[in-house]
């Protein structure tokens, strides 16, 4: 071989090596395992976790509230007066409602 084909073939080696580098970098970044899909992930994990964090809260709330129902009867008789309206002899409920709107 002379000195041109030689310079040929490594400017080839070269460009394939690039072109392989190329390749892995863009695998790596745009692949199914790639760094989008991590950030895409990581994004969902923490949403999720935010999620969790928030249902943990509602339901303590709920709990407390399902304590003090049980332990207070005043409050549990008002909650079911409000909730269905009953009332006791003598008394009136009143309803207010929203008027309808006109168009």
């Amino acid at each position: 071989m002379d000195i041109r084909s030689r310079s040929v073939m490594r400017e080839i080696v070269w460009i394939v090596v690039i072109l392989f580098c190329l390749g892995m970098i863009g695998v790596s970044i745009f692949g199914n395992h790639g760094w989008l899909q991590l950030r895409e992930k990581e994004t969902r994990f923490q949403q999720l976790q935010d999620d969790i964090r928030r249902l943990e809260q509602e339901n303590k709330a709920l709990r407390e509230r399902i304590e003090k129902l049980q332990s207070d009867p005043a409050l549990l008789e008002e909650e079911i007066r409000k909730k269905l309206l009953y009332s006791k002899p003598g008394e009136t409920i009143y309803q207010v409602t929203e008027p309808e709107s006109r168009k």
